[in-house]
This record gives C-alpha cells, structure tokens and sequence, in this order.
C-alpha cells in the first residue's frame, strides 16, 4: 500500500512553464543585476592580495596571510543526481512491487529545475536507480567537485526502516531509501558524504517516508557527533520525520509540490524549506536538519548557487 495518495490539481506542463516564467521574469529584473554586481564586487575584494592590503593598513605594516581555499575567481561547479522510482524489483523485496505513483513526475521537475538551473543532471528513473547504480552516479556527480562547490540528491520513493545492525541508533532502526534492488541504508550514506572532497555542499532532498535522519545515523549520544572524516557541509529537506509518511499522488508527491510551487530564484537554503513547510498539510510534517560543518553563508545563499 502506498502513502502517496493525496491529490494534487497542477499538471505537470503548466508546472514548467511556470518555472521558465519565474526564471525569465528574474533574469531580466533590475535586483539580478545589482546582486551579480555586488557579487563580482565581492569576490573581487575577497582576493587575496585585497584581503592582505586590508590588514596590512590596519596593522600598519603588509603582512602575509593565508590565501582563502576557495577562489574566488573559481566559478563553481554544481552537480546532481535525481531519482525517482514509481515501483521497485519485486525479487530483491519479497514479492512487494512497491508500486509508488508520481514519483516520476516529481523527478521530472525536479531534474527540470536543476538543469535550469545550470546543474548538471543525472536522472535515474526505476530500474536505472539501482543502489550500485546510484552510488556510481553520485560519485560520478561529484568527480572534480572542490571547497565551496554544490552536490544536490534528490530522491522521491518509498523510505524504509530496517533493524539497527550495529547499534549507532537511538530507536535501533536504520533509515533506508527504497531503491530498485534494495534499500540503501542511512550508515552507507554517511559513509557517502566521508568520501566527497573536503568542503563539498551538499543539498538533500528525499520526498519519502522515513526521512527525518535518512541522511545518516542517528548516534545513541545525546549531543549528536560528526564524523572527523566528514569535512562537508549538508542541508537535509525530509519530506516527513522517521516513523511517518509522506503522501502523493500520480501528480506528484505533497512535499516535491510543494517544493515547486514556492520556488523562486531568491529562496535561500533556510527560506525555501521554510516556505514549502507552509503549504503542507496537516498529516504531513517536513523536516529540516543539517549535518557537518554549515555555515551561515550557506543557509543563507539562494538555492543551486
């Protein structure tokens, strides 16, 4: 039995060309231009040789510093991988087709909007969404990724819970994503994001049940830890916490929807969930987290930059 079952009226082409609007009208808007200026501005001054002089005048002597690992001359690198899985092999799950409508929509726009953009998309539908195959696909995706460049994983399925096999969880249950040929668990995704190059962003998004911490294990400690070989800086969008559902329909899932109707070009990583959360209903509750090291900077930078 699936949990995507609440309808949703927005068809899917009246959806993209809603985007490509919203995108056109925010190209030609005066406030674009002026926030790219300041923003050359402020790479400019972030030289550096800038940044050297700077503290060089107030000390009253130039003195060397450090150079910033980020350049920010560097145009950054964005890359995704979109999955969406409407059912899954009934032999790897006991016979369970997992049959899941409207995921494929949701990965669909999503996609859409990444590659608008300008992310480059890979996008894994059914049995291309394999755990190996999507593993591949991430470390594909972030192949060549430095400091300060953006990773995003979307995911719209069914989420699992399996029994905690070595013993980091509170409630003794491992998250799981429910890919084609069995489930991914959230101890294999931590181990994902140790493998990513040092001070990679990362965006998740997973419109499935059980996406409170699917994102990694949840430590027995009271005051969570972060792995010393995780030196990145992850945004989680869940569509629901761990225990819970997220629903759906053949439209597409509640959460994605509602992910896609509040978006616009100025949504900041904190504003766009916090915006999408409004239009939820009440049976279905996101939730937001980070993990690793995340600064302000990135909560507050517009989405995909």
């Amino acid at each position: 039995m699936t949990s995507r079952e609440q309808p949703h009226v927005e068809l899917k082409a009246i959806r993209m060309a809603e985007l490509r609007a919203e995108e056109a009208a925010f190209e030609r808007h005066p406030l674009t231009r002026l926030c790219r200026a300041i923003g050359t501005i402020v790479r400019w001054l972030r030289r550096p040789f800038i940044a050297t002089l700077a503290v060089g005048l107030i000390a009253g002597c130039i003195m060397p510093m450090p150079e910033d690992p980020v350049d920010p001359d560097r145009p950054i690198k964005r890359a995704a991988v979109v999955a969406g899985l409407t059912a899954v092999d009934p032999r790897a799950y006991g016979g369970w087709h997992g049959d899941c409508p409207g995921c494929d929509v949701d990965a669909e726009l999503f996609a859409l909007l990444c590659r608008e953009r300008g992310l480059t998309v890979a996008e894994l539908h059914n049995s291309q969404a394999t755990i190996d195959g999507t593993i591949a696909a991430a470390r594909a995706a972030w192949r060549g990724l430095q400091s300060g460049d953006l990773f995003v994983l979307y995911v719209s399925g069914h989420g699992g819970q399996i029994p905690d096999g070595d013993g980091d969880e509170i409630d003794r249950l491992d998250e799981t994503l429910c890919l084609w040929d069995g489930e991914l668990s959230d101890d294999v995704l931590r181990t994902l994001w140790e493998e990513m190059p040092a001070g990679v962003r990362v965006l998740f998004v997973t419109d499935t049940c059980n996406s409170g911490t699917n994102y990694r294990y949840r430590p027995r400690s009271i005051r969570p830890t972060i792995p010393r070989s995780y030196s990145g800086s992850l945004i989680h969008y869940g569509g629901c916490a761990d225990g819970y559902s997220s629903f759906g329909s053949e439209q597409g899932g509640v959460w994605t929807t509602a992910l896609l109707d509040t978006w616009t070009p100025t949504q900041t990583y904190r504003s766009w969930f916090q915006s999408a959360a409004l239009l939820m209903p009440s049976n279905q509750t996101p939730y937001y987290a980070e993990y690793g090291h995340v600064a302000e900077a990135f909560r507050s930078t517009c989405v995909f930059q």
